[in-house]
């Protein structure tokens, strides 16, 4: 029992180190942001898979660097479903209606699965107008994601609001990490702002 103890002491001491915050600044260039990707119940990172997080908002788009440390690149997993292949998913709140959600699976070959949602409707033929791009490298793998701000009716607004999650099968296993505490999938209310000069145009 005493044993336990210390390891949920210990977890707890480690996991305040990993809150993301909950308010970003971005601007015209790629900026990190201080967010982490913590699975559920530990709370704490994969510090040799950790994911780092960049931001920018410009000329009419939100653009996000998504970098996928990777211990075992050849055992990236691809197959015909996105969701279940190494992939990212990004959500992202509707400007104007906060019921309103847009949600897009991007995996370690760019391919995107993309749906707007609002309750139980979910439309995965929504014609959505976003651009990835993956790199590869010896132990990560990067996604450049970009999405119009017309897509998500983000025109004039105070903040954007999103929530980042990521799907690792390389591991041998499937592991969903994410931002906030393991993500927040679609509920708004815990999504991250990000606050910037290009939001308010």
């Amino acid at each position: 029992a005493r044993r336990q103890y210390d390891a949920w002491k210990a977890n707890i001491a480690e996991r305040t180190k990993y809150v993301s915050a909950t308010e970003v600044e971005v601007g015209p260039e790629l900026r990190s942001l201080p967010i982490y990707f913590v699975n559920n119940s530990s709370q704490v990172v994969d510090k040799d898979n950790d994911t780092e997080v960049e931001m920018a908002v410009a000329d009419g788009k939100v653009r996000v660097r998504l970098t996928a440390h990777e211990t075992n690149m050849a055992g990236l997993k691809t197959v015909e479903s996105v969701y279940t292949s190494d992939s990212f998913e990004l959500f992202f709140a509707d400007g104007k209606n906060e019921k309103k959600t847009y949600h897009f699976i991007v995996d370690h070959n760019a391919r995107i699965s993309a749906a707007d949602s609002e309750g139980k409707r979910w439309n995965w033929n929504w014609p959505h107008h976003a651009t990835a791009k993956t790199e590869k490298l010896a132990n990560r793998w990067v996604l450049d994601f970009e999405m119009p701000m017309s897509d998500a009716n983000l025109k004039n607004v105070d903040a954007l609001r999103f929530t980042f999650a990521r799907n690792r099968y390389a591991g041998g296993k499937w592991q969903t990490t994410g931002t906030p505490a393991g993500g927040a999938y679609f509920d708004v209310s815990r999504y991250i702002r990000a606050r910037g000069v290009g939001l308010a145009k």
